[in-house]
C-alpha cells in the first residue's frame, strides 16, 4: 500500500481475503513510501486505524522505509524496517498450509460472492452448482472411476461450463 486508501482497496481485501481464501490466509499489511515519517510506531497506529475503519484487519501492519536513500541517509531505518518485515512473515506464516478441494474452494467461492451480493449470478445458481458437484461425485463414485478419470472429467465440466457461460453472456450480455 502507498497512500491513502482508495473505494477500491476494500473490494480487493473482500475478494482476496474473504473469498479467494476464505480468512484461512494471514494477511501481513505494509505501507512504503514513509522515509520522511518521524514516528513509524504512530504513523503505522493511524493507517492501522483507517484500516479498521473500513472493515480491513490484517494479522500484522508495517510502515517500512523502502529505499536506503541517495547517501544511504535512511540505512539504518531501512534496515530496522527489513528485520520488523521478516520477523512478522516469521510469526504470520502457517506451518500447516491451508487448502481444500477444488470443488469445496469453488463452491466456496460462489456462496462467498453471493452473500457479498458482489456478483451477477442468482442463488438459484448457487444451489444448482452444488447440485451438480454432488451428482458428479455421486456418479464416479458408483461407476468405480479412477482419480485421474474422474478429475480429467471434472475439469471437462468446468470447461463446458466456461463455455456456456461466455456464450450466453455473448447472447444476453
Amino acid at each position: 500500500m502507498r497512500g491513502r486508501i482508495k473505494e477500491n482497496s476494500r473490494a480487493n481485501w473482500v475478494l482476496f481475503y474473504n473469498v479467494l481464501c476464505a480468512k484461512k490466509v494471514p494477511i501481513i499489511a505494509v505501507e512504503t513510501g514513509v522515509e520522511h515519517e518521524e514516528d513509524l510506531a504512530a504513523k503505522g497506529e493511524e493507517s492501522m486505524k483507517v484500516l479498521k475503519r473500513y472493515g480491513m484487519v490484517p494479522k500484522e501492519f508495517a510502515c517500512i522505509v523502502s529505499l536506503r536513500g541517495r547517501q544511504m541517509e535512511h540505512k539504518m531505518r531501512y534496515e530496522s524496517s527489513q528485520s520488523q518485515l521478516r520477523k512478522f512473515i516469521l510469526d504470520s506464516y502457517k506451518r500447516e498450509p491451508w487448502s481444500t478441494t477444488t470443488d469445496n474452494w469453488i463452491y466456496h467461492i460462489y456462496n462467498t460472492t453471493y452473500n457479498k451480493k458482489s456478483c451477477a449470478f442468482p442463488e438459484v445458481r448457487v444451489d444448482f452448482a452444488r447440485e451438480v458437484v454432488g451428482v458428479v461425485d455421486e456418479s464416479i463414485k458408483e461407476s468405480g472411476m479412477g482419480k485421474d478419470e474422474s478429475d480429467k472429467l471434472k475439469t471437462a465440466l468446468l470447461d463446458a461450463e466456461k463455455k456456456f457461460l461466455s456464450r450466453r453472456i455473448k447472447l444476453f450480455g
